[in-house]
């Protein structure tokens, strides 16, 4: 039996680090965002069609989740003085939500 392997876009990436599978609101296709440490959020097809990127700056993207009382995907993104959460609202083609919030740590 042979592996089963799926490929996100026309290259593997470079470290990805959480996939998660969004909310049927407008696409009757399933949908899944997967962070990629050193690129950002892609939104994919579970065939791993890459719809859309969603960058991150100055930082690496990891953890991701979905806030259900406004339909936003939250990024949690590593930059070198802190974490901070990047949002993106799902009902509006990805487009990036200004939230005020940053956690710092202190050694």
């Amino acid at each position: 039996m042979e592996p089963n392997f799926i490929r996100f876009g026309e290259r593997l990436f470079s470290r990805p680090i959480d996939i998660i599978s969004l909310p049927n609101i407008f696409s009757k296709k399933q949908l899944l965002a997967v962070s990629d440490s050193c690129g950002g959020v892609y939104i994919v097809t579970c065939k791993g069609e890459v719809l859309q990127h969603l960058p991150t700056r100055d930082g690496s993207a990891s953890s991701l989740t979905i806030d259900p009382t406004n339909w936003r995907l939250l990024v949690s993104v590593m930059h070198s003085r802190g974490r901070s959460i990047h949002a993106f609202d799902i009902t509006n083609r990805f487009k990036k939500v200004e939230v005020n919030f940053l956690c710092i740590f202190k050694k």
